[in-house]
């Protein structure tokens, strides 16, 4: 396996441990899955009160950290919940924070693992999942959290990597792990309390009882408008495979064996044929046909030796963001989905690895919000 896969999915020993109050545990679950809170507008907005500009990025502050997870409150772009990611050779351990202001001030919420990914359970943001290699979940809006990973393959090399809710059911959960021997995708049908192992049905035997999920799986999407419809991105093999019945059986996609991790998946939330995909040193690919056919995008920005580590998509202003790694560096791109034009965004540092970045999409109101979460801190604009 490449270095930069064992890097991204790497899980050592002690990876759970937390220092927070209310953490441990697998106590019961006595909330309903979606309880469809009404989602009220803020008192306050306080990113207005930041003066957050058009087109500039401000600062959110954890200066120090390196943000590699980033959920903003359906309901108000102020409320922010980050995630951080270990530093092994400085001795930094991830860390777990909420800012109730628009990053003026935030609170610590745990201690231990690297984040990657932090989502709210749709229909009610109270609900929260946050994947440290293992699985946080909340439902008191971060003032708590136990383990909600009973049942996933979990040790010092295998780690979960990858998470998605069904946005109609929400205690239908996936997860994927990933690690130096392989991983696989799991699923919940009681919002995290138990999880099975999904065995690929449909995939060819590659051997040793193997199919291709167990490669380890590195990126999920389901198709927002048919969420029985979804597609995986695995690590080591680097394919993507779809299921069209909530991964009860399994095919391959035009797009397989590329020997590149499957860095992020998106599906177009305005077309769900349309499907967008980011891979480690190999491109961003697109395809118009549920995966069937995929295609490489190449431009002065994009070439197929590209490390794509980050997909947005604004559905108000129509825009795929699409973030890059090289070296100690990276890129921030825009594409307008209604002319297929590009064009490359000014990013607040230069001398950063993006390979740890976390980009993340927020519409409110008439406002599109572009955070960007990156090994100097959290980052804030407002797009066009």
């Amino acid at each position: 396996m490449k270095k930069g896969l064992l890097i991204r999915f790497g899980f050592l020993a002690g990876l759970f441990a937390l220092v927070a109050a209310g953490c441990g545990g697998h106590g019961p679950d006595r909330r309903p899955c979606a309880e469809d809170l009404p989602c009220l507008p803020p008192a306050v907005n306080a990113c207005q009160d930041r003066n957050l500009s058009l087109n500039r990025w401000t600062s959110l502050g954890l200066e120090n950290e390196r943000v590699s997870a980033i959920a903003v409150h359906p309901c108000n772009p102020g409320i922010i919940y980050a995630g951080t990611s270990r530093d092994f050779s400085a001795g930094v351990r991830g860390k777990l924070f909420k800012s109730a202001d628009c990053g003026q001030t935030w609170d610590t919420l745990a201690v231990g693992g690297s984040y990657r990914t932090i989502q709210f359970s749709p229909g009610n943001p109270e609900v929260i999942y946050a994947v440290n290699g293992g699985i946080l979940k909340s439902t008191d809006s971060g003032a708590s959290w136990q383990r909600a990973d009973e049942g996933i393959h979990i040790d010092a090399e295998t780690g979960v990597s990858a998470l998605a809710i069904n946005p109609r059911k929400a205690c239908t959960i996936y997860a994927g792990t990933g690690g130096f021997y392989g991983g696989g995708l799991y699923k919940s049908t009681d919002a995290g309390a138990g999880w099975r192992l999904v065995e690929g049905k449909g995939l060819e035997d590659l051997g040793n009882n193997m199919n291709r999920l167990d490669s380890g799986v590195s990126s999920l999407a389901i198709n927002p408008a048919d969420p029985d419809h979804m597609y995986v991105g695995t690590a080591q093999l680097g394919d993507v495979l779809r299921s069209t019945d909530g991964g009860d059986s399994w095919e391959t996609t035009g797009l397989k064996d590329t020997g590149s991790s499957v860095n992020a998946l998106l599906v177009n939330s305005e077309n769900n044929r349309k499907l967008y995909t980011g891979l480690d040193r190999a491109g961003l690919h697109i395809s118009r046909d549920s995966g069937r056919s995929w295609k490489l995008i190449t431009n002065e920005f994009l070439a197929d030796t590209t490390s794509v580590v980050e997909l947005e998509v604004g559905s108000k202003n129509g825009t795929l963001y699409v973030a890059t790694a090289y070296g100690d560096s990276g890129s921030l791109l825009a594409c307008d989905l209604s002319n297929d034009t590009w064009k490359e965004l000014p990013v607040p540092v230069t001398d950063k690895s993006f390979y740890y970045s976390k980009l993340k999409v927020h519409e409110f109101g008439d406002k599109v919000y572009l955070y960007f979460g990156l090994p100097s801190g959290i980052y804030a604009r407002i797009e066009e």
